[in-house]
């Protein structure tokens, strides 16, 4: 199902950057691996070792990029946290840890400064969902989420 991205919550070791960036792409895969032997036809190929790349982009601010993105580059298992629909409990959303790897700013004169910032998976891509981060109090029953099995 597509979808239009217009709520989402971009989150880098616990900072929000959402504020400053309208572009996000997660990429998922695995490296593939050729295990194609004499007799064969075609290559064969098997899933070798998952891979998960961030790459989110937008207008630079310095109060919230610099503070923020500077000091993840080369820092490995920063928990990365990206909202895939929306931001109400139960939506789904993606979790990693990853090592920031690229901060790049800078434009031509009269143009709004941009920024681009890219990180590597050091760890398994999760998909799940959000959930109420906020206390509550109840008096009744209310809906759950399970949050996993």
């Amino acid at each position: 199902m597509a979808f239009v991205l217009t709520n989402q919550k971009i989150y880098v070791d616990g900072y929000d950057i959402t504020g400053t960036t309208n572009a996000l792409a997660i990429e998922y895969g695995a490296e593939l691996k050729d295990c194609t032997v004499l007799g064969n036809s075609s290559r064969v190929m098997k899933g070798g070792l998952k891979t998960v790349q961030l790459q989110v982009s937008g207008f630079y601010d310095a109060n919230v990029n610099d503070e923020n993105l500077f000091a993840k580059i080369g820092v490995a298992d920063n928990p990365v946290s990206v909202s895939a629909e929306g931001i109400a409990v139960g939506d789904v959303a993606y979790f990693f840890k990853a090592c920031g790897g690229e901060l790049v700013t800078g434009e031509t004169v009269g143009e709004l400064n941009k920024f681009s910032f890219g990180a590597a998976g050091s760890g398994t891509l999760i998909k799940g969902v959000l959930a109420n981060d906020s206390t509550e109090t109840s008096t009744g029953a209310g809906a759950g989420v399970q949050l996993g099995a």
